[in-house]
């Protein structure tokens, strides 16, 4: 797989086909090629202080200033109701409304940092998501192992949550005791439609991250906070609010955050990198934390996001005789690693609450997926190639007594490992 631009590939809409099943609020570029909520800016606090900046964003809707987090921005027409209660046409024509005051703003400050508020959709082959849906798997054989690989380190995970994490339902027993949560829990994905049978069809994902981290790395301390809803989406806003809270969380644990998994991801317009999130990543990479992040499942050369971010190791996946089929790829993936029919921790249907657990049927379709998972499943996609690396940096950092930062080096740029184009070093840990 080598690289070529985009323009050559043709992959400019390599997020199309999701449109009649986008979340309340969601809209969709008019070409389909990134997601944003609709009708919210986020704004930098530099540019507040542009001569002529509020009484622009006076003249056409509400700011919403926050302290330590970015400036969010309610274009007019909202009227004071929430993106995610808008219906998909109201969604539509607020997010024609909110392009049309960007180019506006641009227009006048060309070099501002004024953005979208980007959504990032974990839905099956879109936008990072896993490329399959979950299928019941046995329990590994043998059990993995109970060692110190890792002890003393610590991993942030923002998903859907972790089982067990608000105490509603016993946690796995592969996870107990192992995690601290900020907020939220992957057992509220249970209940996304009425019939509390069903699972969403990104219920469990972050337990399934989790499991894969714990795998490799047995004794770190994993750090939890859910930016996710049950079907995947989440928006810049809550990612920066995650990072912000896991750090807090994590100096009140007195754990140290050595790498911080992001299994999400998505397409940003003309392709320039998300900056509010790039600047709420900043202090933590300065304090010695390695980020990684999924490089998307839409075999597309496009820069996926914030897997494509300077100094985000970019993780793609590999199948038994090479790169995936799905993965994204390029010269801003830096790792790759086993990614399809990866077995890890799930539901565990023994448990009363969540006994004969079916998963969401499609919108298209009213016929639910029967599934009966034992506590594991299988699952495919770079959102599962990307823990396996970040438990990888934890256990070389463990074992070779250095900081991460420095593990993550000699993995990631070490040029004598083997490597495979534009899905860099191979990360061979399952």
């Amino acid at each position: 797989m080598t690289s070529q631009p985009p323009e050559a590939g043709g992959d400019r809409g390599a997020a199309q086909g999701f449109g009649f099943d986008l979340p309340p609020g969601v809209a969709m570029s008019s070409t389909g090629d990134y997601f944003f909520r609709a009708g919210q800016l986020l704004v930098p606090r530099a540019d507040l202080a542009r001569e002529g900046m509020r009484d622009l964003l006076g003249r056409r809707g509400e700011l919403r200033e926050r302290d330590d987090r970015p400036s969010l921005f309610h274009i007019a027409e909202l009227e004071g109701r929430e993106p995610r209660d808008l219906d998909p046409r109201t969604s539509f024509a607020l997010g024609r409304r909110t392009l049309e005051v960007l180019d506006e703003i641009e227009g006048i400050w060309p070099d501002c940092g004024v953005e979208l508020n980007y959504v990032f959709i974990g839905a099956q082959s879109v936008m990072g998501g896993p490329a399959t849906l979950a299928e019941p798997a046995a329990p590994p054989v043998p059990d993995w192992d109970q060692v110190q690989v890792g002890e003393g380190m610590g991993v942030g995970i923002l998903d859907t949550g972790i089982v067990g994490a608000c105490g509603d339902v016993t946690a796995h027993a592969n996870l107990a005791g192992r995690f601290f949560v900020c907020k939220g829990s992957d057992d509220e994905d249970r209940p996304a439609i009425p019939n509390r049978t069903y699972l969403a069809r990104q219920g469990g994902h972050g337990t399934f991250v989790a499991g894969l981290v714990r795998k490799i790395a047995p004794a770190a301390r994993i750090g939890v906070r859910r930016v996710l809803s049950p079907s995947g989406e989440g928006d810049v806003e809550q990612l920066v609010d995650g990072i912000v809270d896991l750090r807090t969380k994590a100096a009140e644990e007195d754990v140290r955050l050595d790498v911080l998994n992001l299994s999400l991801g998505g397409y940003c317009r003309r392709d320039r990198p998300p900056a509010t999130l790039a600047e709420a990543l900043r202090p933590l990479m300065a304090g010695g934390t390695v980020v990684v992040a999924a490089a998307g499942n839409n075999a597309s050369w496009r820069p996926f996001y914030p897997a494509a971010l300077p100094d985000v190791v970019g993780v793609g996946a590999l199948d038994g005789r090479g790169p995936a089929s799905f993965t994204n790829y390029g010269p801003w993936v830096d790792a790759c690693a086993p990614g399809v029919n990866v077995v890890s921790t799930f539901f565990d249907e023994s448990h009363a609450d969540v006994a004969r657990v079916q998963i969401e049927p499609h919108p298209w379709s009213t016929t639910p997926i029967p599934a009966r998972f034992p506590g594991f499943a299988r699952w495919s996609g770079t959102s599962f190639a990307a823990p396996a690396v970040a438990g990888a940096i934890v256990a070389a950092a463990w074992a070779w007594g250095v900081p991460a930062a420095e593990a993550a080096r000699r993995l990631v740029e070490d040029w004598h490992r083997y490597r495979v184009p534009d899905l860099g070093v191979v990360v061979n840990v399952c």
